[in-house]
């Protein structure tokens, strides 16, 4: 909720590149958990976030990530990006730390697909496996023709077989962009 709050805030600056957004909300999250309240040597609060831009007009999409992972699917493959591989905030060495802007050629029918790790950490019914990357490229390799609706339902299909009576290990959420 606060990174939401933050976020709203941010998004109303005229920023360049969607780094620049990371960036700002990593030093707004400091400073709202570095009070007189709160330990500042020991400040392990943090977020994992993605944020894509994409300009309708020029087919021009660029990301930052904090410490998050998006899979892009194109064709018969799947890959994984990544940004920056720190969080929003967390256990801070840099005292200016900033985000990066990268580019994303997107070609028709390509599809972005973001999720929490839950989705990757949640065990199997034994509770000996996890689900893992490499299981979930298969997944969406196998389906990455049908629909984002006919995607969702298979991979709520698969979660709850996979994990079988085991309650959920943390949040899933998975969101899929078709260009």
């Amino acid at each position: 909720v606060l990174g939401i709050s933050l976020l709203n805030y941010i998004i109303n600056k005229n920023f360049d590149d969607v780094g620049d957004y990371l960036t700002e909300l990593d030093k707004k999250w400091i400073e709202t958990f570095n009070n007189e309240y709160h330990d500042a040597n020991f400040n392990n609060d943090w977020l994992e976030i993605t944020l894509v831009a994409y300009n309708t007009i020029t087919k021009k999409c660029t990301y930052a990530s904090a410490n998050g992972e998006f899979l892009v699917s194109e064709g018969n493959t799947c890959k994984f990006m990544h940004g920056d591989a720190y969080p929003i905030g967390g256990w801070q060495i840099e005292s200016n730390r900033k985000f990066n802007t990268y580019d994303l050629e997107i070609e028709p029918d390509t599809k972005l697909l973001f999720f929490s790790d839950g989705l990757i950490h949640q065990y199997n019914e034994e509770n000996t496996k996890k689900l893992s990357k490499k299981r979930l490229v298969k997944i969406f390799e196998s389906i990455h023709h049908k629909s984002l609706t006919e995607q969702k339902e298979f991979v709520q299909l698969v979660l709850n077989a996979w994990k079988g009576d085991n309650t959920l290990t943390d949040d899933v959420t998975v969101v899929g962009l078709q260009f």
